[in-house]
């Protein structure tokens, strides 16, 4: 894409194909484990088990219509402000989600041994667990901290060549350096209380937080036409969801 200068439509083709050659590849390992014969298996679900199976996933889908709306509104947002700041918002955009995706894989870490060790009723492991998931947690968010810190200058540049988008980049970097531990514990915490089956709370954590976190932060960047208010508020979301998660895990075993 940078290199040969293709325009964004070979950016979702790659994108497309990525996801699909994950998938095929994620299913071959599966089969090669269970056998093809129990992934054909046949089972009879009661009403119940249904109703309790889309009562979670009603859960979770409101949990992530949430926090994807939160997304698409500040992009919207910044849409507004014209071609300069949307260009910034993107790159920053970058930047907040690969710290993130790199850190979601110690928050599924979080979620399968807080579920399987809950089940067991082995509350010394699940402690365990969430103590050596927050180290692992703070230990990559400090190290992304200092990665984006020292090579602000020369990591914009990998993504824009353009001065006005990079002097609005640079407004805002500090927000994006120093959020990098509050976003990696919150990253745990969803995976904690994902293990700990907290669906229910999930879902009205993040609806508490759109409401009354995320939206004034949305109307003062609106308002003022500032991207500073805009990150601000994702950033508040980050925090909200860590603090007020934070709560609930501390009541888990």
């Amino acid at each position: 894409l940078f290199q040969l200068e293709l325009g964004p439509e070979y950016a979702a083709w790659g994108t497309n194909i990525s996801m699909f050659v994950g998938f095929i590849l994620a299913l071959v390992m599966h089969l090669r484990k269970i056998g093809g014969g129990k992934f054909l298996e046949t089972r009879t679900f009661s009403l119940k088990d249904l109703m309790n199976f889309s009562s979670k996933s009603l859960n979770l889908f409101l949990r992530s219509f949430c926090l994807t709306s939160m997304f698409f509104i500040s992009t919207k947002i910044a849409g507004g402000f014209g071609i300069v700041d949307l260009a910034a918002h993107q790159v920053l955009l970058q930047f907040w989600l690969f710290s993130s995706f790199f850190i979601d894989g110690v928050a599924i870490l979080a979620n399968i041994y807080v579920s399987r060790w809950s089940n067991q009723n082995k509350a010394s492991d699940v402690r365990w667990a969430i103590r050596e998931c927050a180290y692992q947690a703070g230990f990559f968010g400090l190290c992304f901290t200092a990665l984006y810190g020292a090579g602000d200058s020369w990591l914009i540049t990998r993504f824009t060549k353009d001065n006005s988008v990079f002097n609005v980049i640079e407004g805002i970097w500090p927000l994006i350096v120093w959020s990098q531990l509050i976003n990696a514990m919150a990253f745990i915490v969803d995976g904690i209380l994902f293990g700990a089956g907290a669906y229910k709370f999930l879902r009205n954590m993040m609806i508490f937080i759109l409401v009354f976190i995320y939206c004034p932060f949305a109307y003062l960047a609106h308002v003022n036409q500032s991207l500073v208010y805009l990150w601000g508020g994702l950033i508040m979301v980050s925090l909200s969801r860590l603090v007020i998660g934070a709560f609930k895990v501390n009541k888990i075993n």
